[in-house]
């Protein structure tokens, strides 16, 4: 256990695969388990993390749009799609994200304000203080 401790500090890469190797053959009294049970809970929180991403791309690119129409580009219609398209995936590769949605945009949208303000150069004032667009406007649904 203890050289299992000094490999997940030293060398992951090692640790991981030493630990797979253990569930593989079943020899659960060797697995370092304090750390499997974190980077399982952290597996669970970048998934999580990367569908956020993915909705602070979308919807700094729809402030851009809304605020700054004149200035709509090719590249921002492109990142829009992508950005649903890889909201989709992911809800689609892990469900129960789906319910976390309104959530985590309300939670997002003050970082895409921020953003859409140093990228346009407007006022933060300028931009509403909660989203306006609903979930079905935002997903292009």
């Amino acid at each position: 256990m203890r050289q299992e401790k000094h490999n997940y500090d030293k060398d992951f890469y090692k640790w991981a695969y030493a630990q797979a190797d253990l569930l593989k053959s079943k020899e659960f009294e060797k697995i370092d388990l304090q750390n499997l049970i974190e980077e399982v809970e952290s597996l669970g929180k970048s998934e999580k993390h990367a569908l956020e991403s993915q909705i602070i791309r979308l919807l700094l690119h729809m402030l851009k749009i809304e605020y700054q129409p004149k200035k709509r580009t090719k590249s921002w219609d492109r990142s829009i799609l992508n950005a649903r398209i890889e909201i989709d995936r992911k809800v689609k590769q892990n469900p129960s994200l789906k319910k976390e949605l309104k959530n985590l945009i309300q939670e997002s949208f003050p970082y895409a304000i921020k953003s859409a303000a140093l990228e346009t150069g407007l006022d933060l004032k300028t931009f509403p203080k909660e989203c306006p667009w609903s979930l079905k406007e935002i997903l292009g649904e």
